[in-house]
């Protein structure tokens, strides 16, 4: 639990630091020592820090190889749409009600395990209260649990539906595992794949419950945000060189 705590505190150093030092993709100074420059997410990495979506797991590791977990990944959505400043409303209430578009995560969490004051707490609300992410159960989040790859895509495809934007299909791919695919990510996992988002693992296979890296998340936020251009989306001062 200590140790968990020591983590949460230097996250929520490095996330304010990050949010207001100003990084240029171009002047970008690779603070990572597992960074090298010849490897394949150089560019990812370089990509999603110098636009400040992702920060390091200290101020010279990113860790590359090391398992996205949930809250890293809508930690790292959140960013993006403060990046984009997209304003997606609420879904809580009816029109009819008190709490239509109101946030209702401000003094409570439905979940035991989303405190209020850590480094993904205020990530986890706004995409909850906007229908983007749903918990394990309706009192468990699972925060430290690995995103899975369909998990990503829906996530992905209800913050592009729920801004109001259609993504562009590209190409037309069809993985041999596609049964495997959970219902409620089938078309979540086919217009990511379709619109250049994601690929395959090898073998013409999805593997829709593997995991990912935080390189791997780098490169599909990159990828994603080729995504939201193709689609007509002003996406501001985010640099891809």
């Amino acid at each position: 639990m200590k140790m968990r705590k020591w983590l949460s505190t230097v996250m929520a150093v490095c996330l304010f630091a990050f949010s207001i030092l100003p990084i240029s993709a171009a002047d970008w100074n690779n603070p990572f020592k597992d960074v090298p420059s010849n490897e394949w997410y150089y560019a990812a990495v370089r990509f999603a820090h110098s636009n400040k979506l992702f920060v390091g797991v200290s101020n010279d590791r990113f860790a590359p190889d090391q398992t996205m977990t949930r809250a890293m990944f809508v930690r790292v959505l959140k960013n993006l749409n403060d990046r984009l400043g997209f304003e997606i409303p609420t879904e809580t209430g009816s029109k009819d009600d008190d709490n239509y578009g109101k946030d209702i995560f401000d003094d409570n969490t439905p979940f035991t395990d989303v405190p209020l004051d850590e480094w993904y707490s205020d990530a986890v609300k706004w995409a909850y209260d906007r229908g983007i992410v749903a918990g394990y159960t309706n009192t468990e989040f699972g925060v430290d649990g690995n995103v899975s790859r369909e998990e990503m895509c829906a996530f992905l495809y209800r913050f592009a539906a729920k801004a109001g934007i259609e993504l562009e299909a590209i190409r037309e791919l069809h993985f041999n595992d596609m049964d495997r695919v959970s219902s409620w990510a089938k078309a979540p996992v086919q217009t990511m794949a379709n619109a250049g988002v994601v690929g395959g693992v090898g073998g013409n296979r999805f593997a829709p419950a593997d995991t990912a890296t935080r390189a791997e998340v780098a490169q599909i936020m990159k990828t994603f945000c080729a995504a939201l251009q193709r689609a007509g989306v002003d996406t501001g001062d985010i640099q891809f060189d």
